[in-house]
């Protein structure tokens, strides 16, 4: 059943049982083609730190998304103290990330949070305005709020890493990205940044990225929208980002007009991740962008998308699985390596029980 109200929409995202059984119901009804792999994402809102140090009262649940509105008046004064072990909102998203650990018994992954972008959740918490204004007007207490909220993500995200592999998980799932690696793995992003110039990015932004960045062993900028293209300098300039992932935004060209981008972030050393649905795949055998590549598509459903994902194998067919071995040998080392991956995830087969999932012949997973 969907959620009818606030009430039901809290249990719909803080509900473990009820999280489980709907993501169940997807993994049954999906057909996981070449290396794609169930994973269930338990989602508690994008930039979700921020409800940490927020009044419940400003968190709205949607039947999409969770918002946090602006509830600091002052940054200087404002409390953002965070203790893991007896802040009430962590707790009970920690408790779910448990339960599903607990039942998961091989059969699926346990992805990341979507806790993400100090920057983003400093913006949900103190209003976009508000923060924007202040980036020139009073930056010093900009910069001190943000970092007591990068953190908080770092302290929250340990819990939560550590929580996935108390189980038989040994790395880190991204739930909608689609990635897997062994180690810390999670996105990165300022979603704000499509409203500020280079310099206020590489001034506020930047320290951000890095001191999160170090803390993982793969991070993956997430890339929201075509105005981030004149900060990619910065982004390319940070060795500890091993990834971008070019998200198709409404209203925009798709990323197959922007190969060249794609080229310059691979010609940096860094992978770059793009949603098959948005066509990279077709240009990706059209116009080769190279073996840092890694397309997606999240899930197969209907009868068109099984055929699609039928001419996804075919397409992987035609480019041979050039890389396919080094795929196999550096994944769980680093994030990069040539896959089209059909509906799902990108996991590592031999740790997952899929006996009851069905299968593509063995002769199609080539090695």
């Amino acid at each position: 059943p969907q959620p009818r109200d606030q009430q039901e929409l809290y249990e719909w995202y803080n509900d473990g049982e009820w999280l489980l059984a709907r993501s169940r119901a997807a993994i049954e009804s999906t057909y996981f083609a070449g290396d794609a792999y169930p994973c269930v994402f338990p989602y508690f809102g994008t930039g979700g730190h921020a409800k940490y140090v927020a009044p419940e009262s400003s968190v709205e649940y949607a039947p999409s998304t969770i918002w946090v509105h602006p509830c600091v008046d002052d940054l200087e004064s404002y409390n953002f103290d965070f203790d893991p072990d007896t802040n009430k909102v962590f707790r009970r998203e920690l408790e779910v990330i448990e339960y599903l650990v607990s039942e998961c018994r091989g059969d699926y992954l346990v992805g990341a949070t979507d806790n993400c972008g100090s920057y983003d959740a400093l913006a949900q918490l103190y209003g976009n305005e508000r923060l924007l204004c202040d980036f020139i007007d009073d930056p010093e207490p900009v910069k001190v709020a943000a970092a007591k909220l990068v953190d908080i993500l770092k302290r929250s995200s340990e819990r939560f890493f550590a929580a996935t592999k108390r189980g038989w998980q040994d790395g880190a799932a991204h739930g909608w990205m689609n990635t897997y690696s062994r180690g810390n793995h999670l996105q990165l992003q300022c979603d704000l940044s499509v409203m500020i110039s280079p310099e206020i990015y590489d001034e506020f932004i930047r320290s951000e990225l890095v001191s999160t960045a170090r803390f993982l062993e793969h991070a993956v900028y997430h890339f929201d929208g075509i105005e981030q293209i004149r900060h990619l300098d910065v982004l390319l300039s940070i060795p500890e980002i091993n990834m971008i992932q070019w998200t198709q935004v409404a209203g925009q060209p798709p990323v197959t007009e922007f190969i060249p981008v794609l080229r310059r972030i691979q010609a940096a050393g860094k992978g770059a991740c793009a949603d098959r649905r948005q066509g990279a795949a077709e240009a990706a055998l059209r116009e080769p962008v190279g073996a840092r590549s890694h397309i997606y598509n999240r899930r197969v459903e209907s009868r068109r998308s099984r055929r699609d994902c039928r001419l996804c194998e075919k397409e992987r067919e035609s480019l041979k699985w050039q890389t396919a071995r080094y795929k196999y040998d550096r994944i769980h080392s680093r994030i990069s390596g040539y896959y089209i991956i059909q509906p799902a995830q990108l996991r590592h087969r031999r740790q997952l029980r899929l006996h009851r999932l069905p299968m593509p012949p063995r002769a199609s997973r080539q090695r």
